[in-house]
C-alpha cells in the first residue's frame, strides 16, 4: 500500500502561495543535521543562494552576518535579492531563531527544516567540539524544542525531512523538495 511507505518527508501549510514561482527558501535545522546536503542540491539546480557562499557549508556569509547584526540593512538586502531573482534562499541552520528579524521581510517564505538522530549530532559535536556526550544529547534536546515550537506556530510553507529517511530514500525526498522550490 503506498500510503503506508514512509518517505521521511512531511508538508505543512500548503497552499495556493505554494504554487506561486516568486518565493524565498530558508534551509534550517540543527547543525550537523543535514542542511548542507539540501543547499548544495538546490545550489546545484540553480536555486540562489548568495553572492559569497562558505563553500565547506553552503552558508550565505553575507545574510548570516545581516541576521545577527542590528544595523538595519537586512531589509535593503533582501529587496535587492528579490529584485534579481524569482527564487532564491539561504542555508543557515540556525535562522529559525532569527525569524521574527525576516519573515515579514522576505518574499512568499518557504521553509526546509531537517531533522536528525540525537545521537549523530551528539556524536559528531562530541568529536569536533570535544564536548561531553551526555551535555550535547541534553542541548539537542532543548535545541529541537525551540525549532517544534517554530514549526508549530509558522504560518508559512514548511517541508520537514528526516536526514535519515533522504539517505535512504533519496529520490523521493528530491522529489519532496522539488515540489516546494517548483523550480520550472
Amino acid at each position: 500500500m503506498k500510503e503506508l511507505i514512509n518517505t521521511g518527508t512531511c508538508a505543512l501549510n500548503w497552499n495556493r502561495q505554494t504554487e506561486k514561482k516568486e518565493k524565498t527558501i530558508v534551509i534550517c535545522g540543527l547543525p550537523r543535521s543535514g542542511t548542507s546536503m539540501v543547499a548544495m542540491l538546490l545550489k546545484n539546480v540553480g536555486i540562489f543562494l548568495g553572492d559569497i557562499i562558505d563553500n565547506a557549508v553552503f552558508e550565505d556569509i553575507e545574510m548570516a552576518k545581516l541576521l545577527t547584526d542590528n544595523d538595519g540593512k537586512l531589509e535593503a538586502f533582501i529587496q535587492k535579492r528579490n529584485a534579481k531573482h524569482k527564487a532564491w534562499g539561504w542555508k543557515q541552520p540556525n535562522a529559525y531563531l532569527y525569524n521574527k528579524k525576516f519573515i515579514d521581510k522576505i518574499r512568499n517564505p518557504h521553509f526546509i527544516v531537517l531533522f536528525r538522530d540525537y545521537t549523530s549530532i551528539a556524536m559528531r559535536r562530541s568529536i569536533s567540539a570535544r564536548s561531553d556526550f551526555s551535555d550535547n544529547l541534553q542541548k539537542i534536546h532543548q535545541e529541537y524544542g525551540a525549532l517544534l515550537q517554530f514549526i508549530s506556530t509558522c504560518e508559512a510553507p514548511v517541508l520537514v525531512i528526516s536526514y535519515e529517511k533522504a539517505i535512504t530514500q533519496k529520490m523521493k525526498v528530491i522529489k519532496s523538495i522539488f515540489g516546494l522550490i517548483d523550480k520550472n
